[in-house]
């Protein structure tokens, strides 16, 4: 989609059925009437139903569930979370296209948002499976003025968020945390959170926080090894949810989140991050490469460490992949 054609579905949904005419919107965008009216017709043709009334202009009615950079940021309320955006069909992948922009001067907030990845990457070295149009695939830059040991803790702060989004149209006591950047529903995991950091000269430069949502769909194109694991909205229920319905909300509240992080410290955040970690008393395992913790879960450090323990000893664990090795409570 062009830049114009995109300013100009921008201009119709934030006019709110209102109509505007090509010459007001021909103004607002700094270009001919003609090109105005050839963006319509592309935006018709992409399935947008948009009047044109004689002597008024046009307005849109519907559209289809797709997203755009110009539907994004007409749809969110935020200030400076997704302050720009950049839309693609298709992708390697958000992160790196999102850490491409930041080396380029993108400004804190700075959205990337793919329809599809062909190169989605996870926690730990893993890929991100996701099908055509049924995820919400997203990064974003940000620019914290916090200490560089500090920046890790953003992945909880987006788990948060995100958690307290899914609970909007889920049964919060089948959504849950799972350490350190996970999101489960019932078991099952519904999201990951990749967060990565560019340093310079011993300094924090910017961060990008990438995010993967299954929304859509019952995982028929998922590998095998995956289907008994993983869910998406619609196979829990929330059928009528859409991407971007889902990408506004999760930006609203991370917004508020982020501003309290960088303001007072991890304490705030921490406290609501606790009433979605529901593995404190469990018995669990976490590996990493060689080495294999177990002990009982008691709760999460200040700086983001799980804390175990194992015959009486309390044992921050830093990294790794974790499981349950009790039913749950």
């Amino acid at each position: 989609m062009s830049s114009t054609t995109d300013g100009v579905l921008r201009a119709l949904i934030e006019a709110a059925g209102e109509p505007l005419s090509g010459e007001k919107l021909a103004e607002l965008l700094g270009v001919s009437r003609a090109a105005v009216w050839k963006s319509v017709k592309a935006l018709e043709a992409e399935g947008y139903e948009i009047t044109g009334q004689r002597g008024k202009g046009y307005s849109i009615l519907s559209g289809p569930e797709v997203l755009r950079a110009g539907v994004i940021s007409a749809k969110l309320k935020t200030s400076i979370l997704g302050c720009e955006v950049r839309h693609f069909d298709e992708l390697d992948s958000t992160n790196r296209e999102c850490s491409r922009w930041g080396e380029e001067g993108a400004p804190e907030g700075a959205l990337v948002v793919a329809d599809h990845q062909l190169s989605g990457r996870g926690r730990l070295g893993r890929s991100w499976h996701d099908d055509l149009g049924e995820s919400l695939m997203m990064s974003l830059l940000l620019r914290p003025k916090v200490e560089l040991s500090r920046a890790p803790l953003l992945t909880f702060v987006a788990a948060v968020a995100l958690a307290e989004t899914l609970s909007t149209w889920l049964d919060e006591q089948k959504v849950e945390i799972k350490w350190p950047n996970d999101l489960l529903v019932d078991g099952r995991k519904i999201s990951g959170i990749l967060l990565e950091s560019r340093i310079e000269a011993s300094r924090l430069d910017f961060v990008v926080l990438g995010m993967g949502v299954n929304v859509k769909g019952s995982l028929d194109g998922f590998p095998s090894e995956l289907k008994q694991s993983a869910t998406t909205l619609e196979r829990e229920g929330a059928s009528g949810v859409s991407r971007l319905e889902l990408l506004a909300g999760f930006l609203e509240r991370l917004e508020g989140l982020y501003l309290s992080f960088t303001k007072d410290g991890f304490g705030p955040v921490k406290a609501r991050w606790d009433r979605w970690f529901k593995m404190v008393g469990e018995e669990v395992r976490v590996t990493g490469g060689d080495n294999v913790i177990t002990g009982v879960v008691r709760e999460l450090s200040s700086d983001g460490a799980l804390i175990l323990e194992n015959k009486g000893d309390l044992l921050p664990v830093h990294a790794g992949e974790l499981s349950r090795l009790t039913t749950r409570r």
